[in-house]
């Protein structure tokens, strides 16, 4: 018997005698996988008044035969409005003592809807939901929220619940912040992948967790849920708007989603499993309380003063270890202290952590790794950016599931000028990193050529930064290797002059992958015809040229040329006089800064 069968066969005798009502709501996303066995799921039985509610807005929706009540069809159009009292009547009976009330709530609501200009059906599904389910508690929120109104309430309920089901979840995560707190979308999707918000198995093979991560983010934005600051063409931060954060902030801590510990907390009505420190927690948190830390799964600190003190944050995690000691483990799987100054934390508190898949140490300022991170064999992230960490211990290595080191600086070996890079540690690490999909490096000029021929084997990266220097820490030489075949790469930084590889031929152009959307050039040192060659990039949407990327006194751009590029920057080009555009070249140019 499969495991879906004995599902199906356990659902079966659960039910079958009970009197239930079930509703499956917006049931078009999950009706493909269940309407085979929509009776073996659901035994109604009609002696009992059990009932089973689907409601969709696909209109070629069809349950299958045999088909013991016919569908009702809620298009109101009219004033009337019959068919939400009809659904009220069939769905909880004649002579359940609660309709009269319903009906009575139904009543105010309607006044509600119809000053309202927009489509009924999916307000009146959201009115629905709130008369069957618990519109006291909504009564009870614009008690709270003096200058929210319930019509504004009913519209936003609408718009959350016309979300895609994993979205609304990423959606109520950012409540998690404070009000009008610019969350850096780059910290947002690396919580919503390790809270796993997003299941990988439901992705296309050709999506990573951070795309459909970031096409959420686009998709938020367009409905009108978030608001979105860019920078160089890109989104950068974002933000629930001040009147919608109110209501969602108080539906996520109702529904026991996250809790948020302030000045005032009251105690939260389910065990905390994501607890959000808003102002100095350590000092009047209830660490000895099982019912406040048992459970936790994720603490993230969402101050931005950078003075949050390290000592109490060390004590904290230590009464947190303390207490969970008993169980020989902690459940933590989330610790972010982004902006936290200097944490002290201690060998023997990291790792008994050995659960933890996301460490967030970001602009924390420390000065070095702990040893015990070696003991982390779940982590998956490390951000140490924006901290004095140069150097990793060697217990690193045995981090086997680790997928994202992110620092800004690191020196991994220390060798003189002149080097062979073949029995380099650097080199055969990098070999064997096939599915990196992110590099950043710096080097000795000297070494150009061996880096060329490593990164020309990385056909697996998104992103790439290359910055070749001399001693003296200037711009030089980089050669750039043909990247035709690394068609997942869409962002290139490049800082030095570029060169062919020697086995090149004499008149050989650049090869830049085909479907770069981002180029960044300092010290290129690029002529004309190599202006021409970066306006045949279709997919390129961002190009800078900086400090000595360009020599010579005028730029064309021809007919058809950059045909997807939106922003372009000239910066401290310095013998530069004239630019010159043709008809139909950059078409979609937004953004000219010089």
């Amino acid at each position: 018997m499969t495991t879906l069968e004995r599902v199906l066969e356990a659902m079966h005798a659960e039910l079958v005698d009970l009197q239930y009502m079930l509703f499956l709501d917006d049931v078009h996303y999950v009706w493909p996988k269940i309407q085979r066995d929509i009776h073996r799921l659901f035994p109604v039985n009609w002696t009992n008044r059990s009932t089973v509610v689907f409601t969709t807005c696909d209109a070629d929706f069809s349950l299958p035969q045999p088909q013991p009540t016919p569908l009702l069809n809620m298009s109101l159009g009219d004033e009337t409005d019959t068919g939400f009292h009809e659904f009220l009547q069939r769905a909880l009976g004649k002579a359940n003592a609660t309709l009269e009330k319903y009906i009575t709530e139904e009543c105010i609501m309607r006044q509600i809807i119809q000053e309202s200009t927009e489509a009924r059906w999916p307000q009146l599904r959201t009115l629905a939901r709130l008369c069957v389910t618990n519109i006291s508690a909504y009564l009870k929120v614009l008690s709270e929220l003096k200058d929210l109104s319930l019509k504004s309430l009913i519209s936003w309920d609408w718009q959350y619940h016309m979300l895609p089901p994993r979205i609304r979840h990423c959606y109520l995560y950012m409540a998690l912040f404070p009000e009008a707190f610019q969350i850096p979308i780059r910290r947002l999707l690396r919580l919503w992948v390790a809270e796993e918000l997003v299941v990988k198995s439901d992705l296309p093979s050709t999506k990573t967790l951070e795309d459909v991560e970031l096409s959420d983010v686009m998709l938020l934005q367009t409905r009108k849920m978030i608001q979105v600051e860019e920078k160089n063409g890109r989104p950068k931060t974002c933000w629930i708007p001040k009147d919608k954060y109110k209501f969602f902030s108080w539906k996520a801590k109702d529904l026991g989603f996250f809790y948020v510990h302030s000045d005032s907390s009251s105690r939260p009505k389910f065990n905390v499993r994501r607890l959000a420190a808003h102002v100095d927690i350590i000092k009047d948190y209830p660490t000895s309380d099982p019912y406040y830390i048992q459970h936790l799964r994720s603490y993230i600190n969402v101050t931005r003063t950078r003075d949050t003190p390290a000592v109490q944050v060390g004590d904290f995690l230590d009464k947190y270890i303390k207490h969970i000691a008993e169980q020989r483990f902690g459940l933590l799987r989330v610790l972010d202290l982004e902006e936290v100054y200097k944490p002290l934390l201690k060998d023997e508190t990291l790792g008994k952590l050995v659960l933890l898949t996301y460490l967030g140490l970001s602009w924390t300022f420390l000065d070095s790794l702990l040893d015990s991170i070696g003991a982390l064999q779940h982590l998956e992230t490390l951000d140490v950016k924006h901290t004095n960490i140069t150097s990793l211990p060697s217990s690193i290595w045995k981090v086997k599931k680790l997928r994202r080191l992110l620092l800004r600086w690191a020196f991994l070996d220390s060798l003189p000028d002149s080097i062979d890079l073949s029995n380099s540690v650097v080199a055969k690490w990098l070999t064997k990193l096939s599915n990196l999909q992110k590099l950043d490096l710096t080097y000795h000029h000297s070494t150009a050529e061996q880096i060329a021929n490593l990164v020309k084997d990385l056909r697996g990266l998104h992103s790439l930064g290359l910055r070749s220097l001399n001693e003296f820490g200037e711009p030089s030489g980089l050669m750039l290797p043909d990247m035709t075949e690394h068609i997942n790469l869409s962002d290139l930084y490049l800082v030095g002059a570029l060169k062919k590889l020697p086995n090149s031929p004499h008149n050989a152009e650049f090869q830049f992958p085909p479907n770069l959307k981002s180029l960044t050039l300092t010290g290129s040192q690029l002529q004309g015809s190599d202006m021409r060659l970066l306006g045949n990039l279709e997919q390129l949407n961002t190009l800078r040229l900086y400090g000595q990327s360009f020599f010579g006194d005028e730029i064309i751009f021809y007919d058809k040329a950059f045909p997807k590029l939106v922003v372009l920057k000239l910066w401290v080009l310095e013998e530069l006089k004239r630019l010159g555009m043709d008809v139909g070249s950059l078409p979609s140019l937004e953004e000219l800064d010089i």
